[in-house]
């Protein structure tokens, strides 16, 4: 049976749902740490005490001075990798602490 012109696939129907509930800018934040802890890898991931987004800021807390040392010299690195995944702008700084 072929699609009439107002038919939505089951993905356009969740997305369309996702932002008129105001769901979507919390799917993207979690998505956005889940990137954050595949690109880093798990030593990284371990030292990471809490890595929360809000408000298109990534705030990390680490527990390791050295992998905080590494974050800050791969900061931009990091900020290119998720924002490419996501094909825009969802990420605009890090914080560090």
């Amino acid at each position: 049976m072929p699609r009439s012109f107002n038919d939505k696939t089951l993905k356009e129907v969740i997305q369309d749902m996702l932002r008129s509930t105001g769901m979507d800018r919390r799917y993207t934040e979690l998505d956005v740490e889940e990137v954050y802890r595949r690109y880093v890898g798990e030593y990284i991931t371990r030292k990471t005490r809490s890595a929360r987004m809000r408000e298109k800021t990534l705030y990390l807390r680490i527990d390791s001075s050295p992998v905080k040392e590494e974050l800050l010299f791969r900061k931009t690195q990091l900020l290119a990798h998720i924002n490419e995944h996501f094909g825009r702008v969802v990420v605009e700084d890090i914080q560090i602490s």
